[in-house]
């Protein structure tokens, strides 16, 4: 599947959550998060952990400050509502599902594909002036980057303080540069351009409905 494809994809599905009740959403969820375990889970249960605290303040946040029916076992004055629950379990398990989304088509695309597919998204771009290869290049080499900074911070962060380590990534240079950048671009064949057209016209029968 051409990584555009897969980018469409992860658009339309995140379209088509305005669109699903509550009962489609834990469908979704569970058959996504199915299927992202079985394609790599180390990518979607490193995402997961990087960011459950803001899905645990978001549940609350709908929790306690949705109006409607309050919770009546709730001891303490500030009570959640059932109407708060049910919107806050909602928005968390959307969430759930757009990054499910998201660690599949990391799963599946190497970076050198995943920077060319974005090339290729932003080449109509070039006419008011916006240089697609530069902007590759840069995202590419931020990436790069990163995952260098991150894997030497690993290697030194043993026993260090939260001090230390902030001292650590200020100072710290990545030792491995990069004389070439590959970019992979590939065109689109006909079975990605129907793929994408039924996609489409799905999303407009959901909305319709």
């Amino acid at each position: 599947m051409h990584v555009l494809v897969k980018l469409f994809c992860l658009l339309m599905l995140t379209l088509a959550l305005a669109f699903v009740n509550l009962q489609q959403i834990i469908w979704m969820s569970v058959v996504l998060v199915a299927a992202a375990l079985t394609v790599d889970t180390k990518t979607l249960v490193s995402m997961m952990v990087r960011i459950r605290w803001l899905l645990l303040i978001l549940a609350l946040m709908y929790a306690f400050s949705t109006p409607g029916e309050y919770i009546p076992l709730w001891g303490l004055p500030l009570r959640p509502t059932y109407e708060g629950l049910l919107l806050g379990l909602t928005q968390l398990l959307k969430m759930v599902i757009m990054l499910t989304g998201l660690s599949v088509v990391l799963a599946t695309t190497s970076r050198s594909m995943l920077i060319g597919g974005l090339y290729q998204l932003l080449l109509p771009l070039r006419c008011i002036g916006l240089d697609a290869e530069r902007f590759a290049v840069r995202i590419w080499l931020t990436l790069y980057y990163a995952e260098i900074r991150k894997q030497t911070i690993r290697q030194h962060a043993k026993g260090l303080d939260f001090n230390q380590l902030f001292t650590l990534s200020e100072q710290m240079t990545p030792s491995t540069s990069q004389d070439r950048i590959t970019i992979e671009v590939h065109r689109m064949k006909r079975r990605d351009y129907v793929l994408m057209l039924f996609i489409a016209l799905y999303l407009l029968a959901l909305g319709a409905m």
